[in-house]
Order: structure tokens, then C-alpha cells, then sequence
């Protein structure tokens, strides 16, 4: 059987490698390697096969095709064929081509996620082709975030994933059944060892490492927002372990000046703030230096870092997921994941929440962020976990409650009690009925709202 493997990023490639190394994939020579280069201006950034780092999983392929250098000049975001058309026809037939496939042979198309524009392309242009859909990151654990064709989701055969949250299994793709396996964390990092290290700085003892993300590019939040999680992030380092080097790795895809300025502010003060290069993975630092912490809000490192026995603390992981459009957004499961299961603590300040230690609620909460999300497409785990939902004590249904509204809870769990009424709102329903207190507050929100228009 002939297996293709689409991958994008350098993240992605190791993962293939692992698995690779971990279940029964063929011999090299019935392998191919197809890459994509997603960035925006992708003629001035290497493809992953084209940096040397990545070079010796090279020979884990027979072939290695650039679909890049297919589909020239469009870009791979941008690149959807209309079913059944010429053109479509054109492309299925090119690929099958350039990937060595011959008329009527078996064959699997891996690819890293089913929601991109590209790969929902080539599933459908692979149209014999079983499917095996390979996860390396956290968004994996939600829901299927596009409807997917019975004709391409009877193809899928199985979900392999990184286990990043033990005993947790993937919610994507639940609607099709799939078989889900998971490759271990070992052997994920025996694959980064074997592309290098991350270059490290001198120092001595132990080190706070912040990974940045690029949270306004991806649009969930301002420019100044980010730069303020950032400072928020390296903040919470030099707090948590203080008199120590805080090493700032910025996303690979986040403004370098923003962060630069950010650093820069820590370092007049006094404080021993670098910033690293953005270069190779940055789980290779975490076994180059000595690591005892990692700061970021809901990076997959927050995660691996976690599995190798580094403390974690997600940092404004909350605020991001109440801003968090359209409900449905693919991180939603991510960013519950990493407040949930790390040391949590506010952007805006706070006292630090310690990690969810109970593996039976960390199922319940993914279960209904996932029912929440995309209830239409999974009807039929509905009322599943209605009875273990119903059964929690009033402190663990607050845990719930804190990523998934009333409302929404009370559309998916059939006879839920009525919530009690809080300390507050008892006070404020009573202060209601004293004539003279609500004249105040009448008065103060009229107030509010003439001073709305007044500025806008």
C-alpha cells in the first residue's frame, strides 16, 4: 500500500516520523512526503523539507513532492478545485502522478487536519484513497469544525493523535466513528532530538521559559492585547521563579518587533529577560537547559513540557476564550484544555488556580465544550453524560460552568437543577426593593448610558 503524507510544519513532520516509528506504516519506498508551505509569502520562506534540521527524516520517504510547486501560482489556503470539473480532474490526476500512484493501487492519504482548505482538497481528489487523519496539537480534542461529506467521512478510517492529555480521548471526527490510537510523548521526542537542538544560551541553574503566540494575527486578540498577555506572561516567569533568567521564545509567526519591545521594557528595569531565536522546535530547550518553568496561555508546549515533568502556568487562557468568536472557533477546546489542566492565572491579576487534577471532570468538561460547540453534529452523544453531570457536587459543576454557559448546559442536560442563587444576587434582588437605593442606581445607569453617547 502506497501512504502519502501531507505535512506542513516541523511540528507536524516529527509527528509523522513518530508515528512512523510507532505503528506499521510500510517501507520507506512506499511512503511520500507532500508538502505544503502555508505561509503568506511563501516564496521567501524555506519549506520544511528544505531546511537542513528536518533533513536526516528524509530518508523515512521514497519521494518527497512540493505541492506548492504543483498548484504554482496559487497558494495552498487558496487552492480548492470545484468537484467535478475539468480542473478538478486535471489536479487528481497530476498528484496521483507526482506521488507515484498507479491506476487501481491501494493507497492512504494521511493528512494533519481535515478542516484546512488544502487538505479538504485533497481528500477529495485522493477520491479512492482511505483516509487516516493525524493530530499533533490540542485542537485535535474538539469537535469537527466544518461539516464533512458522508463521502469522504466513510473513507476515514482512524484518528492518530499525540497524547497530550492522557486518558482524554479526541472529540474530531466522533460523528464518523473512527478508530483513534495515540503515539506517546517519547517517542515524539526521540524524533526532535534526532533534528537537533535549539541553540542555548549560557546560563546556569534553572531557567522560566515563555512561549509567545501570535493570538492578534490569528485575530482573537488587538495588537495591544497581545503585547500585553506577553507582558503579563514574562511577569508571571520572573514572579513564579524569582532571581532566575526568563528565556522568551516569540511564535515563529509573530511580529518580531512587537516582542523585541516588549523584552526591552524588562530589560531596563533591571530584570534578566532574553530574547531567543525563533528557530527549530522549542521542545528541544526544554532537555538543552534546565527548565523549571514554562509560561505561555495555551501553546501545545504548555502541554508537552507538562508530560516531561516541567511545571506549566497557562496565563490569560480565560480572558482569551470569553472574547473567543464565532463559539465554534477550532481553539475553544485548546484554550479550555490549558486552563484546565495547568496552573492558571488571570491576564488581569489574580491569585494562581491550581491544575484540575480529577481525570473523571476533565472528561465531563470536554465532553459538553465539545457537545456545546457542535451539538448538531454530535446528536448522538447527547445525553450520554447527562447522569455524571447531574451527580457533581456544586463546587466541580462550577468547573463546568466556568467554560460552558447555563444556558448552553441547559440545552444539552435534560432536567438540570436550578442553579442556587448567589450570595450577590440575593443582595441585589433585596437592595432592589429599598425605594431609595434603586433611585441610585436608576440614576447611575443613566448615567452610564448618556456618557456611552456622549462618546462615541
Amino acid at each position: 500500500m502506497r501512504h502519502v503524507f501531507e505535512v506542513s510544519t516541523g511540528f507536524g513532520l516529527c509527528g509523522v516520523a513518530a508515528i512512523i516509528d510507532r505503528f506499521d506504516v510500510g517501507e520507506p519506498e512506499d511512503r511520500v512526503l507532500l508538502v505544503m508551505n502555508t505561509v503568506q509569502a511563501f516564496e521567501a520562506v524555506p519549506a520544511v523539507h528544505e531546511l537542513p534540521e528536518y533533513a536526516p527524516l528524509l530518508a523515512l520517504f521514497g519521494r518527497v513532492v512540493h505541492l506548492n510547486d504543483l498548484i504554482a501560482p496559487e497558494h495552498p489556503h487558496g487552492w480548492s478545485p470545484v468537484p467535478n470539473t475539468h480542473a478538478a480532474r486535471l489536479a487528481s490526476e497530476q498528484l496521483h502522478a507526482a506521488c507515484g500512484i498507479e491506476e487501481d493501487e491501494e493507497h492512504r492519504l494521511w493528512v494533519e487536519s481535515i478542516h484546512g482548505t488544502a487538505s479538504a482538497s485533497l481528500v477529495r481528489l485522493f477520491e479512492h484513497a482511505r483516509i487516516a487523519v493525524y493530530a499533533d496539537g490540542l485542537m485535535t480534542y474538539g469537535p469537527t469544525r466544518i461539516g464533512i461529506p458522508a463521502l469522504v467521512g466513510d473513507r476515514i478510517d482512524e484518528v492518530v493523535h499525540l497524547d497530550l492529555v492522557p486518558g482524554t480521548t479526541p472529540w474530531v471526527l466522533r460523528e464518523f466513528e473512527p478508530e483513534y490510537r495515540s503515539f506517546p510523548l517519547d517517542g515524539f521526542l526521540r524524533v526532535l532530538e534526532a533534528v537537533g537542538r535549539v541553540d542555548p544560551p549560557p546560563v546556569d541553574g534553572p531557567v522560566a521559559v515563555v512561549v509567545g503566540q501570535y493570538l492578534a494575527d490569528l485575530e482573537l486578540l488587538t495588537q495591544e492585547e497581545d503585547a500585553a498577555l506577553l507582558r503579563r506572561m514574562i511577569e508571571v516567569a520572573t514572579r513564579e521563579l524569582p532571581g532566575r533568567p526568563v528565556l522568551v521564545r516569540a511564535h515563529p509567526k509573530a511580529a518580531a518587533h512587537a516582542t523585541a519591545a516588549v523584552v526591552a521594557v524588562f530589560v531596563a528595569e533591571g530584570h534578566d529577560v532574553r530574547l531567543l531565536p525563533t528557530g527549530g522546535l522549542v521542545e528541544t530547550l526544554f532537555t538543552a537547559v534546565d527548565v523549571g518553568l514554562v509560561v505561555s496561555c495555551f501553546s501545545t508546549a504548555l502541554f508537552t513540557a507538562r508530560a516531561m515533568g516541567l511545571r506549566t502556568v497557562a496565563v490569560g487562557a480565560a480572558a482569551v476564550l470569553r472574547n473567543l468568536r464565532p463559539y465554534q472557533n477550532s481553539n475553544r477546546m485548546a484554550i479550555v484544555l490549558a486552563d484546565l489542566l495547568n496552573d492558571a492565572v488571570p491576564l488581569d491579576g489574580g491569585v494562581l488556580r491550581p491544575a484540575e487534577t480529577d481525570p473523571a471532570l476533565v472528561e465531563l468538561v470536554t465532553a459538553m465544550t465539545a457537545l456545546s460547540m457542535q451539538p448538531g453534529v454530535l446528536e448522538r452523544s447527547i445525553g450520554v453524560h447527562d447522569d455524571a453531570v447531574r451527580a457533581l457536587p456544586a463546587e466541580r459543576f462550577a468547573v463546568i460552568r466556568r467554560y460552558v454557559t447555563e444556558e448552553r448546559l441547559r440545552r444539552l442536560v435534560a432536567d438540570l437543577p436550578a442553579p442556587r442563587p448567589s450570595v450577590a444576587g440575593l443582595v441585589r434582588r433585596r437592595a432592589a426593593r429599598v425605594p431609595a437605593i434603586r433611585s441610585v442606581y436608576v440614576t447611575a445607569r443613566r448615567a452610564r448610558e448618556a456618557w456611552a453617547i456622549a462618546v462615541r
